[in-house]
């Protein structure tokens, strides 16, 4: 070998023929072929990199979504963050672009597993941008639930019994449930529910600075993206904007979060941009107060001057059985719902996607898919919540004052004269009253209604007295909704894309037996009773974690000052849109120990037919 290359190297022919040797390897034909199946890989690669990325699950992402991803602010890492549905399946082809918003739904660590994996393949399959907060670091399906509450001051963790199931459940060893049986969990998640909201929306705009809206919601909140989107469209983040279905603390206003309250760009910026430990200024006074999403406003409010301006009906804590179909509700479009159960945001979630997700989603499409065919002459054991006017024999039972308060008085036709007795006789003088659509009998009580509602199922009673029993006036119904099925143009609430402020709706100078305007049909009436120095709440409503009926904390808002300057002051806390029927004032009289079950009227409702329920009277919804 040696020998060979000396001569190469030494003779002239020998090193003529070696130099004709590579060409035989690489001919220009094949440095051609090379070439160009080079520039096909390059081009196929650079092609597959525009259209879709290699997601988590090893399918490959929607083109808008992996642009999404790309696009996060913060670590950008984390597994709760969505990442839409397959290219190949279809199922996100007319779903809206809402890469402009980023979704923070609250839950607990006690129904966490129960209702995040429903949402994950439903109403946030094909939605890129997500965040799960709770009160304990999770992997649920997958997806990270981050701890809302690891940052709360430690003297305020550890100091009031609030934080009871928190320390439970970061030194359980073994599944939540099995920590948690022998406990009252509903009432402890409701206390310590209320420290999660600021401090999770501070860590969501530290992960995510870059979104132009936020919107907070519960677990169990349906969001109708279709109609948020188009919304969304025509309102402006760069102004300060606040917007919810507004219920009220004493007089203060605040977006209820069980129906969902959206945050513009400019707000959380005005909050949190340039600041450090925002919440931590809010951990001690939550300690007095009654709901997370009451101290959010409260700090908004304060620390920038941003008050929350009211968009109910589109932003709902109703759902399709228990929303009231009526005149200005029935042609609105609908962008939230709060207390969906899993099945029916699968319902709801399967009804938007054969609808190709069009918009608008308007009220009236729900009645039509989903009540609609389930109303019949009567039903036993079920409250289809009429409570419009009542009928009653004062002498026959103790009612509350606010059942009394509903009774109509005087001027009683002969049918609604005996009205109360049964039934047969509640469905007779619901007949003779033209507005009449449906009824209830329960507890010698008969209700009519003016608006359509279908209701939920009660408990079956022993004794037939307390049994709930209703009814609907099909024919009038039928002729009502044909009289009102053709709707106009969509109208949304503020629909202004200038940079002039949005005009406050939510608004209350909190002086008593006063009402003030709060945009059509909505209207505050402080309450107040006489010697009354602290008030409390109790609901029978459920919040983010199955509270069932539970009282509030006795001294939510006792360290408010009044703001008329007066010893005494009320508390009036309408957990608004989602349960509007099932709250009830509880005035507690200094010293006394007595209860008052008088209600409010209708302090803060929607409409005239959402009063307040007293304790003593169930109502099926849970």
């Amino acid at each position: 070998m040696l020998g060979i290359l000396d001569k190469g190297q030494t003779r002239a022919a020998p090193f003529a023929t070696y130099t004709m040797l590579a060409p035989r390897g690489f001919s220009r034909r094949s440095v051609v072929i090379f070439a160009l199946f080079a520039s096909f890989i390059v081009g196929l690669f650079f092609a597959s990199s525009r259209m879709g990325a290699l997601c988590e699950d090893g399918s490959y992402c929607d083109i808008s979504s992996f642009r999404h991803h790309l696009s996060l602010g913060g670590s950008g890492k984390s597994a709760s963050h969505g990442v839409g549905s397959t290219v190949g399946s279809g199922e996100c082809d007319h779903f809206p672009d809402t890469s402009s918003v980023l979704l923070v739904m609250k839950t607990g660590a006690s129904e966490a597993y129960g209702k995040l994996p429903n949402q994950i393949m439903t109403n946030l399959k094909c939605v890129p941008n997500y965040l799960f907060f709770g009160d304990m670091a999770q992997k649920v399906a997958g997806h990270t639930v981050h701890d809302s509450l690891d940052t709360v001051i430690p003297d305020v963790k550890r100091k009031n019994k609030d934080f009871n199931l928190y320390h439970r459940q970061q030194q359980c060893p073994i599944d939540l449930d099995s920590c948690n049986k022998n406990h009252n969990v509903g009432q402890e998640a409701w206390s310590l529910d209320k420290y999660k909201n600021i401090h999770m929306a501070e860590k969501t705009y530290a992960m995510r600075p870059n979104h132009d809206w936020y919107l907070f919601v519960d677990a169990d909140t349906y969001v109708v993206w279709p109609t948020m989107m188009k919304w969304l469209s025509k309102l402006n983040p760069k102004q300060p904007l606040y917007i919810g279905s507004v219920a009220y603390v004493a007089n203060f206003p605040f977006g209820h979060g069980g129906s969902g309250y959206l945050v513009s760009q400019a707000a959380m910026h005005k909050l949190f941009h340039g600041k450090n430990g925002v919440a931590n200024r809010w951990d001690e006074r939550a300690t007095h107060e009654c709901c997370g999403d009451f101290m959010f406003s409260l700090a908004l409010h304060t620390e920038t001057g941003v008050s929350v301006q009211n968009a109910w009906p589109t932003i709902n804590g109703e759902k399709p059985h228990t929303l009231p179909y009526a005149e200005n509700e029935w042609c609105q479009p609908i962008a939230t719902m709060h207390h969906a159960g899993a099945q029916e945001i699968s319902d709801i979630y399967a009804f938007e996607k054969g609808r190709n997700f069009s918009y608008p989603l308007r009220i009236k499409d729900l009645y039509h898919e989903f009540v609609e065919d389930q109303l019949v002459v009567s039903r036993n054991d079920w409250n289809n919540l009429s409570d419009d006017v009542f009928y009653l024999n004062k002498s026959a039972s103790a009612y509350s004052d606010w059942e009394l308060g509903k009774a109509k008085k005087g001027d009683l036709t002969a049918l609604e004269a005996v009205a109360h007795r049964s039934l047969e006789d509640c469905r007779k003088a619901c007949d003779g009253a033209s507005d009449c659509l449906q009824y209830r009998f329960w507890n010698g009580i008969c209700s009519f209604s003016k608006t359509i509602k279908h209701g939920n199922p009660t408990k079956l009673e022993k004794e037939v007295w307390w049994r709930f029993k209703s009814g609907w006036n099909l024919k009038r119904i039928k002729e009502w909704v044909t009289a009102h099925d053709t709707c106009g143009s969509v109208s949304f609430p503020f629909q202004r894309t200038d940079d002039a402020a949005l005009w406050l709706m939510a608004s209350s100078t909190g002086r008593d037996g006063e009402t003030q305007p709060l945009g059509r049909r909505r209207e505050v009436r402080r309450a107040s009773w006489s010697g009354v120095s602290r008030p409390i709440l109790s609901t029978a409503a459920t919040d983010s974690n199955n509270i069932g009926d539970k009282q509030c904390k006795k001294n939510a808002g006792q360290d408010m000052p009044d703001p008329n300057g007066k010893e005494l002051w009320s508390l009036a806390y309408n957990l608004g849109a989602h349960v509007p029927r099932n709250t009830v004032g509880i005035a507690w009289k200094e010293g006394a120990g007595k209860r008052d079950d008088g209600g409010f009227g209708g302090f803060g409702s929607r409409d005239p037919e959402y009063g307040r329920r007293p304790l003593d009277a169930p109502t099926g919804r849970h």
